[in-house]
């Protein structure tokens, strides 16, 4: 009986509050713990996410490029390209057809009747090298880049060894200028493919450079765009510092900071969304953003809800 009484006193006394601390502590890191692993797995997958659009956009990228060395016959590299998209992506259209035309190419075949963007030439394929060449000559007297770049490329097809360094030297003025109009144009890619060409020949003056630096950071920021505010941010930035009338640089970071406060605001990370919204004014004043801003700085004043996220 005694024995029985010490259980039931044993049973009945209360529970020691250091062994209630430590069942606290151990819930409460058991939730952080999978609160982290929910985030992990989240980051995971958005970096997977992120990850898999940029190999799209590559692949997409190096296949246009490929098709521009195509054109002006550097059939290695363009072989090279579509190896790193057929790779990538063996379903990629087109791209399986023309590396069996960039190889057949390389090792001696003609591409007559293949070029991807020239117009036929059937009168001046008959032409020889020494015509093919007063043609080019022609064409860079009057500053005509787009034809310099295609006749060069036809006499190096015809004949690689004819004037070649004469010809080598208008090539690259030919995609030197013509890269440079392609991207003050608006057609940045394109313009960035012929400044690699020509780098390929000769040093690029501080002009081109430029120029490229301009289209590479307006690129960089675009990619990011709804991907990466910061990062469309930083990278637009720069540009607007170097050169605030570039394309629509100008516009076009204001509106990055304001879709990133506005992605702030709905994550209730509402100081840094202020941020934002003060810097798109300081590019341009509107009243709509003025508003976005007080209601930002409101919000910021008040105590930070539990369990809100930041975005990238």
């Amino acid at each position: 009986m005694a024995q029985d009484a010490g259980k039931e006193r044993a049973a009945r006394a209360p529970v020691s509050p250091f062994v209630i601390g430590l069942l606290v502590i151990l819930v409460i890191a058991v939730s952080i713990g999978g609160m982290a692993y929910g985030g992990y797995r989240a980051g995971v997958q958005q970096r997977a996410v992120a990850a898999a659009t940029a190999v799209a956009n590559e692949v997409q990228l190096q296949f246009r490029l490929a098709a521009q060395d195509m054109q002006i016959g550097q059939l290695g590299v363009a072989a090279q390209r579509l190896e790193f998209v057929v790779r990538m992506n063996p379903d990629f259209p087109g791209a399986a057809q023309m590396l069996a035309k960039a190889r057949e190419a390389a090792n001696g075949a003609t591409l007559r009747g293949g070029r991807l963007t020239d117009a036929p030439m059937p009168v001046e394929e008959r032409l020889s090298p020494e015509q093919l060449f007063n043609l080019l000559a022609g064409a860079y007297q009057r500053g005509e880049w787009p034809q310099v770049v295609q006749r060069a490329a036809a006499l190096k097809a015809t004949d690689a060894q004819h004037r070649s360094t004469s010809v080598d030297g208008m090539l690259f003025v030919g995609l030197r200028n013509r890269g440079i109009e392609r991207i003050d144009a608006g057609v940045l890619e394109l313009g960035l493919t012929d400044l690699e060409h020509a780098e390929q020949i000769m040093v690029l003056d501080n002009v081109a450079l430029q120029r490229r630096r301009w289209a590479a950071l307006y690129l960089s920021g675009m990619t990011f765009w709804e991907l990466n505010w910061q990062l469309a941010i930083d990278n637009l930035s720069i540009l607007h510092q170097l050169a605030p009338n570039f394309q629509d640089t100008r516009s076009q970071l204001r509106k990055a900071h304001i879709s990133y406060g506005e992605a702030l605001l709905q994550a209730e990370d509402s100081c840094l969304a202020r941020e934002q919204f003060a810097a798109a004014l300081l590019i341009e004043t509107d009243k709509r953003a003025e508003q976005q801003l007080t209601a930002a700085e409101k919000a910021c004043a008040q105590p930070a809800p539990a369990g809100a996220i930041a975005v990238p």
